[in-house]
């Protein structure tokens, strides 16, 4: 009877456990205009707010985006169901890519000189000037704000 017992007690712990395990949560990654461009799965217990996720997970977001557990699809059922799902990254759910540096002086040049480098490699900025400003200016405003949170 006590093996019948500890039987039933395993199963349902490990039902239990699984359960669990598979209890993520999507979120759609909505740009400002409402239109969703993926979806991300959340486990339950990630570190980080689900907007964050989205706009490390989806590079169509371009750090505009905000995770919706639904979003309007104007009356269209399956809109939801065409969102194609991006897998987060595990470092992103650990929080292991996100350990803030000290913005001293010396890491806010060479992060803006590294942004600079990656604009000057890209071809579509070699190829149109107007890119290439554009790329530039990005460059520049995130240098205006480094230091800036310590």
């Amino acid at each position: 009877m006590k093996r019948l017992f500890l039987i039933l007690a395993m199963a349902l712990f490990m039902a239990t456990a699984a359960s669990r395990v598979q209890a993520q949560t999507k979120y759609y990654c909505v740009k400002p205009g409402g239109a969703p461009v993926c979806a991300i799965m959340v486990p339950p217990g990630a570190r980080h707010d689900p907007s964050v996720l989205c706009n490390l997970s989806c590079s169509q977001c371009n750090l505009t985006c905000v995770a919706q557990l639904r979003f309007q699809s104007g009356g269209d059922p399956g809109a939801e169901n065409r969102v194609p799902v991006v897998q987060v990254r595990p470092e992103a759910l650990t929080g292991s890519d996100m350990r803030s540096n000290v913005e001293t002086r010396e890491y806010c040049n060479a992060q803006y000189a590294q942004c600079l480098d990656n604009c000057r490699r890209d071809p579509k900025n070699t190829s149109n000037p107007e890119y290439m400003r554009q790329c530039e200016a990005y460059c520049r405003s995130v240098r205006s704000g480094c230091g800036m949170g310590q």
